[in-house]
C-alpha cells in the first residue's frame, strides 16, 4: 500500500476498503464514539459500535454521524475517483440526523456541516487513518483497544 501522493500506483478496491474503514475507526478514536472493532475481510468490511455506551445528546449523535461520514471522506480522500461504498452510512448518518434535527431543511444543512466537519478530520489525521489501514491489512480486524493502543 503507498499514499496516493506518490504516484506510485492506483489505489487498489481492497485498499479504497482498508482506507474508508480506516477513516471510521479514527474517527471513532478521535471523537470517543464507542466501537468494539473494525474489521476488513471476506464477510465484510465494518467498525462494530459499541451500543452500550451510545448516548442520544445531541452532541454525541454528532459525533456518531461525524463517524459514519468519515469513512467516505477517507475513501476520497486518499482514492479522490472511487466509487466505493458509502451508501449504508449515509443512510445510517440521516437517520440519526433526525434525532436531532426535525425538518429535511434543517436535516440536510446538519449533515453538509457535518460532512465538512468529517473531511476537515480526515484531513488532519490522514497520517493516522493511513497508518491504520496498514495494520488493517496485516491484522484483519482490529479492536478498539488495539485501536488505541496503535493510535497513541
Amino acid at each position: 500500500m503507498c499514499s496516493h501522493h506518490t504516484g506510485e500506483h492506483s489505489v487498489t478496491t481492497e485498499e479504497v476498503s482498508l482506507f474508508h474503514e480506516a477513516g471510521h475507526a479514527v474517527a471513532s478514536w478521535r471523537l470517543r464514539v464507542p466501537f468494539k472493532y473494525v474489521t476488513v475481510s471476506e464477510r465484510g468490511n465494518y467498525v462494530e459500535p459499541d451500543v452500550r455506551y451510545v448516548s442520544f445528546r445531541r452532541e454525541a449523535i454528532e459525533r456518531v454521524i461525524l463517524a459514519l461520514l468519515a469513512g467516505e471522506a477517507a475513501q476520497r480522500m486518499m482514492a479522490p475517483t472511487s466509487r466505493f461504498g458509502g451508501h449504508q452510512d449515509y443512510r445510517n448518518a440521516r437517520w440519526y440526523a433526525r434525532l436531532i434535527a426535525k425538518d429535511p431543511p434543517e436535516r440536510r444543512r446538519l449533515l453538509k456541516q457535518l460532512k465538512a466537519r468529517a473531511q476537515k478530520l480526515v484531513a488532519d489525521h490522514q497520517d493516522d487513518i493511513e497508518f491504520l489501514a496498514l495494520h488493517l491489512a496485516l491484522e484483519g480486524t482490529l479492536s478498539a483497544k488495539r485501536v488505541r493502543m496503535l493510535l497513541k
